[in-house]
Order: structure tokens, then sequence, then C-alpha cells
């Protein structure tokens, strides 16, 4: 997508508004697209320093695990917990949980900090697969959810239970902070330059991709001069076309399906809890109730936001979005620029409920005591999030900037 005039510029096609610009690329400076003000990638942090920090995640990664985490206490029942005591309990019960629990916060985090050392540490060269291999883990990285996840579980569990904090839960917060560090400082986009750069001529900055014949990959964000209708792009070997004709009803597929979805993952209940012989099932609004009258009032905000709010937003914005590329006259395509930016960055916050239910289930096991145990909506609550995930990765911010365009 890129190409290097020097070492500190570069010329780059804005993803948002398809416009050709040119920017600074210097340490410590942030650059922005002078059209739509959507903030650009740009290599402000050594490679080597951010493979350092990963690095030290991934040290902490198995102390972090095999540490007492907490102690929990309950009418003189005390219980020792490390996070990896959610394996064994999820293995016999919910090994689907236990799947996707060990995917988003341990596996795709671990990938992303090895491919981090590897290239940035000891300059192993930047492949094909290695990039594809990144790109997955960094999306579905899911560990600064997995934190705030641990700190709403525990304000549950202080309500049932006396809680210690040990070793563990410091090491994992301290691997949670060193590994947002890596997630930000690079992204999928700076490996894929590393293997293969564009060659945009300067002449083109200024235009719109679209109107220079530029075809933009959505996948690797190569830019590339190219002819045809269809075209294969050079670095990621993806079929493209500058525009697809059926994103609009791909979007909207996925949207009816994470409604289909939502309706019982909001019905029935997320999670069991037998407690002194009697089993009680709650859905995500009696969890909520639960909290509030616990005087959790915070928490229960937390919960409430990223559970319901959030789920109905992302599938209202997304649908406000295609309405107004294919049917409204767009005059001010800033806003809803900001608005799908909105939407992409809150998309994975929703799976707090299901991490919390985890945590829930694997911290507070009292035989004959506490019992907790997921429900059949947090599978559906699950998918639903990650459908309406796809859902915005799919919609092309372009398209936005296309009809205004075509009205002005």
């Amino acid at each position: 997508m890129e190409k290097s005039n020097n070492n500190d510029h570069k010329i780059v096609v804005c993803r948002a508004c398809d416009h050709i610009i040119h920017v600074t690329n210097k340490e410590g400076v942030k650059s922005s697209c002078p059209i739509c003000k959507a903030p650009l990638s740009t290599y402000n942090t050594s490679l080597q320093k951010v493979a350092i920090v990963a690095i030290a995640a991934l040290i902490l990664i198995l102390p972090s695990l095999l540490e007492p985490f907490l102690s929990v206490s309950v009418f003189g029942i005390k219980k020792d917990v490390a996070l990896i005591s959610i394996f064994s309990i999820l293995k016999t019960d919910w090994s689907i949980l236990l799947y996707v629990f060990s995917f988003f916060a341990i596996v795709l985090p671990i990938v992303m900090l090895y491919i981090i050392v590897l290239v940035g540490y000891f300059n192993i060269k930047v492949t094909k697969f290695l990039c594809n291999l990144y790109s997955f883990s960094h999306f579905f990285c899911m560990v600064d959810v997995f934190v705030l996840a641990i700190l709403v579980s525990l304000i549950k569990i202080t309500s049932l239970a006396k809680v210690e904090y040990h070793i563990g839960f410091i090491l994992n917060f301290i691997f949670a902070i060193l590994l947002i560090y890596c997630y930000s400082r690079c992204r999928p986009r700076r490996l894929w330059d590393m293997l293969k750069a564009s060659n945009l001529d300067e002449s083109l900055i200024g235009h719109r991709a679209l109107d220079k014949n530029v075809f933009l990959c959505n996948h690797c964000f190569f830019a590339f001069k190219g002819e045809k209708e269809i075209e294969t792009c050079p670095r990621c070997g993806k079929k493209l076309k500058k525009r697809s004709k059926h994103i609009l009803q791909r979007v909207l597929s996925l949207l009816f399906a994470a409604i289909i979805l939502y309706l019982p993952s909001n019905m029935y209940p997320i999670m069991f809890t037998e407690y002194i012989g009697k089993n009680m099932g709650s859905n995500i609004i009696d969890g909520v109730i639960a909290l509030w009258n616990l005087n959790s009032k915070f928490v229960a905000i937390v919960i409430l936001t990223a559970s319901i709010f959030i789920p109905i937003f992302k599938i209202l914005a997304i649908s406000y979005l295609i309405y107004s590329v294919k049917f409204t006259n767009l005059k001010r395509p800033h806003n809803l620029s900001f608005l799908y930016r909105l939407v992409a960055f809150i998309g994975k916050w929703s799976m707090i409920d299901v991490f919390v239910v985890v945590i829930m289930t694997s911290v507070v096991r009292f035989t004959g005591l506490i019992v907790i145990n997921p429900g059949f909506a947090i599978i559906s609550f699950c998918s639903v999030v990650i459908i309406t995930m796809f859902a915005a990765e799919e919609f092309d911010e372009r398209l936005i900037w296309d009809r205004y365009y075509e009205r002005k």
C-alpha cells in the first residue's frame, strides 16, 4: 500500500476515502488523512523495540497461567485457583468454551508475539504465510477484553465469597499491558509492507485511487495500478475488483444471521448458579439487575453496555451505513466514516460477557456449595459477536465516499 520516498515519507492510499496522499513517517509522529481525518498506519516505533517487549510478554505467559491467581473462601472452605484450572474444568463440561477461551485469549496472542520476535529481533524473512497468520492472530486477539472480564468477574465473585489475590494475578495483568503495547505498535500492514512495498508514482497524489485505476487490496492493503476489471494482488494473491457489487448484500446477510442469534442469546440463561442446593438460571439482564442490587453499579453498566447496547448499536449502525450508501444523498461523509470506525473498534468488546462466564465457571466451583455452569445462550451470544465483527470488516468504508462524490 505504501511507497517510501525516503525513510521519513511515504505515499499511501487512504483505506477510508480512497485518496492517494503523502504522509510523514517519523518516529513519534502520528499521521491522519487530510481529507477524511482517518488515522493512517505509520511506523512510529522501532520494530526491534516492540520485539523486546514481546519477549518480555512471552516470558510471563507460563508463570501467569501456572502461579496461583487468587484464593476464594466460602464458609471456611478455601481454594487456590490458577488460570490453568480453566482448562481442567471446561474440558470436562464445556469443551467448546475452552476452545473459544484458548483461541482468543491464549493461542492467538502467543502466535502474534512469536511472529513479532522472529521478525523484529531475529530478522526472520517475512513470508506470505507469516503475514496471513499474523493478520488473523491480530484481528482476533482479545487479551484486553479478557483483562476487563477478569475485573468484572472479581467484583461478582466478591459478592459470593472472600477473595485474596496472588502473584499470578499481577503477572497476568503485566502480561496484558505488554501484549496491548505490541498489538498497537505492530499492525499487520507493517509486516505486509516488509514483504513487498508499493510503487505508486508521486503524480497520483491528490487523486482518488478509483479515478486513476489504482487497486487497493482489502486484505493486505497493497496498492497498485491495474487496467483490467479484475486484478490479482501482487502481494497476497487475492483476486480484486475496484469495488465489489455484492458487498452490501454480504454484509446484510451477516446482519440477519446476527439478529436471529441475538434473540436466544438474551432470552435464555447465559449461566446457571447452584448455591446451597438451589439451581438458578440467569440471562444477561438478570445478571445486570443482580449486580445493580448488590451496589456494583459500575460493573452492571459495563455488562449492560457491552452485552446489550453494543451488539444492538453495531447492528443498527451497520444497517444505517448500508441504507445511507444505497439510498441517500450523502452530505456529511465524515460523520458516517467516524461511525464506521467506531463500530469496527468496539466490535470485540461484547465478548466480555463470554469471558466472564468462563472465569466464573472455573474459579467459583465448590463441590456441593457453589457451582456455576454456562448456559446455551453463551454460545449464541459468542456467535453474535463474531458475526458482527465479520460484518463490520466486510463493509467497505470507501463506498461512503464513492456515494458522496457521485452526488457532489
